[in-house]
């Protein structure tokens, strides 16, 4: 008997405080959606190079690079192959960073805007930046080569170039295809290591994946996912990890 009195208690206590509490709460909210809403029709208007966040591009990215700058999300892979330099840079821009319109700018509809974009603040909230050029990147600014002996521990190089921060004013993105030679006295074969970095604001993990299908041509072109969106298909998808090693044979 005494459970229930409690319970009842508590339970009247606590919509009475939500009753007093909820006015206090609607004020703030009101003002900040609607803050949130001028804000945006102020960059529709006056900054068409600013692009919204989602919510999923601020999961974990809250602030710009310079405030908070290791938030990056990537991948590495190392192939018993050698990998042409520039057949790569040339593939990867074909890929992804070829501007297919008419236009001379970026579109934000573009499936691969974010490649184009960094990161700003504009009245306090977070936008993507498309800083880009008349639509097109160097990859040689943003793809760098290594030359690496059998041997070499690569954790630490990977380590540290991961948590390099951006250049400004470019894209928030890079890469690095690192060559490792195979001593005389092993009798392994020359390899590769390509590592790939991303702010998280830009890609996720969903991203990167469709990225290596892209680029070993295992994925239909048509059939891509917009960078930075997760897509429940894509976590439904079942891939056999020896698909991956031929990775870059036909760059």
């Amino acid at each position: 008997m005494k459970t229930s009195i409690s319970w009842l208690y508590s339970l009247i206590l606590n919509c009475a405080l939500w009753i007093l509490l909820t006015p206090l709460l609607i004020c703030p909210i009101t003002i900040a959606w609607l803050l949130r809403i001028i804000v945006g029709c102020i960059v529709k208007l006056f900054r068409s190079d600013l692009i919204p966040c989602t919510a999923n591009d601020v999961l974990f990215v809250r602030e710009t690079p310079q405030v908070m700058p290791i938030t990056n999300g990537g991948l590495i892979v190392r192939l018993n192959s050698s990998i042409n330099y520039d057949q790569f840079v040339r593939h990867f821009y074909q890929q992804f960073l070829l501007n297919l319109d008419s236009c001379d700018t970026i579109s934000p509809n573009n499936k691969y805007v974010n490649l184009h974009c960094d990161l700003v603040t504009f009245c306090g909230y977070l936008f993507k930046r498309i800083v880009s050029k008349h639509g097109t990147i160097n990859v040689r600014d943003h793809f760098s080569y290594k030359h690496s002996l059998e041997g070499e521990d690569l954790n630490v190089y990977l380590a540290t170039w991961f948590q390099t921060p951006f250049e400004k004013n470019k894209p928030l993105w890079n890469g690095v295809i690192i060559s490792v030679e195979a001593s005389d006295k092993s009798n392994l074969e020359n390899s590769t290591v390509v590592a790939f970095k991303a702010s998280h604001a830009l890609v996720d993990g969903y991203s990167l994946v469709h990225m290596l299908e892209k680029m070993t041509t295992c994925c239909d072109a048509k059939q891509g996912v917009v960078l930075g969106r997760q897509r429940e298909e894509q976590a439904n998808k079942k891939k056999d990890i020896n698909t991956y090693e031929s990775i870059w044979n036909e760059v």
